[in-house]
């Protein structure tokens, strides 16, 4: 038995302010922070740091270092982890949206590409940050920490994963309505930090123990056809169609879960209101690529299948 885990995960207020003292025991610092993100937050981050911290905005920048610290959203944290990887170097990452698990999960998708690269040595969630994006960023990002526990059914999985999958996906049906009200007040509550943890920590590690499945996949498919929707928005529709795919009644609490939080429950909700079946059928051809996880699904799925279960779940008022 094998278990992929966070060296250190640490959830609190103010962590991005005390950078320095989780980075204090390495020579050769590397900073690959999102540029919106850095100049947002510039002072806070520099705060401490010696002045020989190479601080860049693209991984082909990054020289030969100790550690690549990664500041920003999930597309961020993914090439941190592949640069930290080429690199040999450690990874500490510091996740400023909790718009999906990728802070904590081993693999990172470049250009597509699932690549194996470890999980970081530390995770530094400050709830602080977390909670100053827009709200779709949060609901995104409980929409792709749901997808976790259904997708993990199609593995065999130590039991303790088995259950931190199933915990991640009852703290978001449980806390998710309450820590949305509270995200909207601005609020740090306990219900919304539970949440936080269910998206970064629970989805993450669970994630890079099992992996993705009909949801994870079709995603990625149906992101070639709707470029302004977020990841974890895609993964969230996905999921109802593995769902009926599989003919789980879950895609009835789901569905209502969805209604009353905010995830696009048809078509229109990612904007594909007039989308034609030859272009979802190049969407879904996408989806059953072998480089991405359609293959875990417990049946042979045939692309008319997936077509016509995106048609009656669309459908479905």
């Amino acid at each position: 038995m094998e278990i992929k885990n966070v060296g250190l995960y640490i959830q609190k207020d103010g962590l991005l302010s005390h950078l320095k003292e989780y980075v204090s025991e390495y020579q050769k610092i590397s900073v690959l922070a999102d540029v919106y993100v850095f100049e947002k937050y510039r002072k806070t981050i520099m705060n401490g740091l010696r002045e020989d911290v190479q601080f860049v905005f693209d991984m082909q920048d990054i020289k030969d270092c100790d550690v690549v610290v990664g500041i920003g959203g999930g597309k961020m944290m993914d090439q941190a982890k592949f640069a930290a990887h080429q690199h040999d170097a450690a990874c500490i990452l510091v996740p400023t949206s909790p718009a999906s698990d990728a802070p904590c999960t081993s693999v990172a998708v470049i250009d597509g590409e699932y690549i194996e690269c470890g999980c970081p040595q530390k995770v530094l969630a400050d709830e602080v940050i977390l909670s100053q994006v827009p709200l779709r960023f949060f609901i995104s990002g409980l929409g792709d920490g749901l997808s976790t526990y259904y997708e993990s059914r199609h593995y065999k999985l130590p039991a303790s994963i088995e259950t931190l999958c199933c915990m991640c996906k009852d703290t978001i049906l449980k806390y998710g309505i309450q820590a949305k009200a509270d995200f909207e007040e601005g609020l740090m509550s306990e219900a919304l930090s539970k949440c936080f943890e269910a998206i970064l920590y629970m989805s993450g590690t669970a994630f890079a123990n099992s992996g993705g499945s009909g949801a994870h996949a079709l995603s990625y498919g149906l992101s070639k056809g709707c470029q302004k929707a977020l990841h974890g928005e895609l993964v969230a529709f996905s999921l109802l169609i593995q769902l009926f795919m599989e003919n789980d009644e879950s895609i009835h609490e789901l569905r209502e879960f969805y209604r009353n939080i905010g995830l696009p429950c048809h078509l229109k909700d990612l904007g594909l209101d007039d989308v034609s079946d030859e272009e979802l059928l190049e969407m879904i051809d996408e989806s059953m690529s072998k480089k991405y996880s359609m293959n875990r699904m417990p049946m042979v799925i045939q692309r008319d299948d997936v077509l016509e279960a995106i048609r009656l779940v669309d459908a479905f008022e």
